[in-house]
């Protein structure tokens, strides 16, 4: 069962980010992200002073497997 979501900032969306970067240390972050509404349906999260102090261990790009 999925729910709707309505934002009044068309096209962002209310997000809540909780990132654990180690096991004493976690981020919670609330912001707004892009939603692009264009072909390839990309969430765009803004960077943070804050999650900039912690550089990604790796990246992943998810690819649709049905297209």
């Amino acid at each position: 069962m999925s729910n709707k979501l309505t934002s009044a900032k068309f096209p962002f969306v209310p997000l809540r980010i909780h990132v654990r970067v180690t096991n004493r240390i976690d981020i919670e972050l609330d912001t707004e992200a892009l939603i692009d509404t264009g072909f390839s349906g990309d969430i765009v999260v803004p960077a943070t002073e804050e999650l900039k102090q912690y550089p990604p261990d790796a990246y992943a790009t998810y690819s649709d497997p049905t297209k």
